[in-house]
């Protein structure tokens, strides 16, 4: 709650919703392109025996852990840019964006278009079992609901 207050009280209620835009124009295009991999993946597993029925659920946990990979390498400019515009003018510092097409620009400007990428690899590693255990979930609760 004190985080709440002393945001609205330094940054107005405006900074509530920092780097909204960014998770806005990031946000679908992740889910959508991570179910679309996923299912294409699926799609794609070799069929199995029942006796190998183990080695199918590890391809699914793959499946989901390289369809996540995907997404997220396709949209984490856009989670770069939002992080900046979130901490942009903290605790009463000055602005360094004005918004969130200012920040993209100023990036690639000043630090170059690989820093669009910047903390990617601690990412990936967060995703891929995320992303895995996510989407073997999915399929399990699917099947229990009988889609």
């Amino acid at each position: 709650m004190d985080v709440f207050r002393q945001t609205i009280r330094t940054e107005g209620v405006g900074g509530l919703y920092k780097g909204i835009a960014p998770t806005f124009l990031t946000g679908s295009p992740y889910v959508g392109l991570q179910m679309t991999f996923y299912e294409v993946f699926k799609r794609n597993q070799p069929k199995l025996e029942d006796d190998k029925m183990m080695l199918g659920q590890v391809y699914r946990l793959l499946c989901g852990a390289f369809a996540g990979l995907i997404a997220q390498t396709v949209t984490y400019p856009g989670d770069t840019v939002r992080r900046r515009m979130q901490t942009n003018g903290m605790k009463g510092e000055a602005k360094l964006y004005s918004s969130s097409i200012d920040c993209t620009k100023k990036i690639i400007r000043n630090e170059g278009t690989k820093a669009l990428f910047n903390g990617y690899t601690a990412n990936a590693v967060r995703c891929l079992p995320g992303a895995a255990i996510q989407f073997w979930a999915y399929d399990l609760l699917k099947s229990m609901l009988g889609a």
